[in-house]
């Protein structure tokens, strides 16, 4: 029984590695096969809320189902499935204003909504990343965290945020500010990428963990050369550049769907310890996806 719940989680999480393939594929496509600027610019608008909605139904569902097993666990997801809807509603936002209303989505609502979501994904990471460590360790860890993190804090402000308040100045402060916020966003979400490191560290996250921390991983890269090239003007929508974000999106959809299998499993343990043995390569290869 329970090796059969594992091959069904299995082939569901297999089928959305596929689908998340077709995804950043038929992306591609559209960035190197399709010509007009303006055609890219409303694909792009209209196919991230679909994936947002997805990845957002997957966060939900994997919170709802991490109540029986716990707090920590139902929190965490479900702050992190919060963060997806106010990025989600951003993209919404975007996407009505650029193609709907033929005007300029920045600055808008639409990056209240994604600033918003930067600290509570942060809260997200921070219960999903609890454990019962000593003062003493906590400690150690912040100043390894710390050390880290300030380091990232000086290079963004020598490469980003610096030649940001140069280059913005001018601008009305409103538009300065939102600009500013943005790298300061990153390095949060940077903080939370270095709590998932740090928890992998001492062995205790799982694959879904991973997987966020991949998509935080996605999320910054992007984040930063779309700052990039804010700088330098040479930013356009529905390039290359925003299959980053797509990509950033289905990992984490992935680690929802990945929670989801796992806790299935836990539920069902099935009747009997072990109704087949399975060679160790396949033992391997299944527990890593549960």
């Amino acid at each position: 029984m329970k090796t059969t719940l594992r091959w069904r989680s299995f082939n569901i999480f297999k089928l959305a590695c596929v689908f998340s393939v077709l995804v950043v594929g038929i992306n591609l496509a559209i960035t190197f096969l399709v010509t007009d600027t303006e055609q890219k610019s409303v694909l792009s608008d209209l196919i991230s809320p679909i994936l947002d909605v997805l990845t957002l139904t997957a966060l939900f569902i994997a919170a709802k189902q991490s109540a029986a097993h716990s707090k920590h666990l139902v929190t965490g997801w479900g702050t992190i499935a919060l963060a997806v809807l106010f990025s989600t509603l951003g993209d919404i936002t975007w996407a009505i204003l650029e193609v709907g209303l033929k005007q300029e989505p920045f600055p808008s609502l639409a990056d209240g909504f994604y600033l918003i979501s930067f600290p509570i994904f942060l809260a997200g990471v921070l219960f999903l990343a609890d454990n019962p460590a000593s003062t003493g360790e906590r400690i150690n860890r912040g100043i390894d965290i710390g050390i880290i993190l300030t380091a990232a804090i000086l290079a963004y402000w020598n490469f980003l945020i610096g030649p940001s308040i140069v280059s913005n100045y001018g601008l009305p402060y409103f538009e300065q500010l939102i600009l500013l916020a943005y790298p300061v966003g990153d390095l949060v979400l940077f903080g939370a990428l270095l709590l998932i490191i740090n928890i992998r560290s001492i062995g205790r996250t799982n694959f879904s963990l991973l997987l966020v921390g991949a998509s935080l991983l996605a999320t910054i890269i992007t984040d930063s050369l779309f700052d990039y090239q804010t700088l330098l003007g040479t930013y356009v929508s529905g390039g290359l550049l925003d299959i980053g974000w797509i990509l950033s999106t289905l990992l984490l959809g992935l680690a929802g769907i990945n929670q989801i299998t796992s806790l299935k499993l836990k539920h069902n343990p099935g009747k009997f310890r072990a109704e087949l043995e399975l060679s160790e390569p396949w033992k391997v290869i299944l527990e890593s996806v549960s």
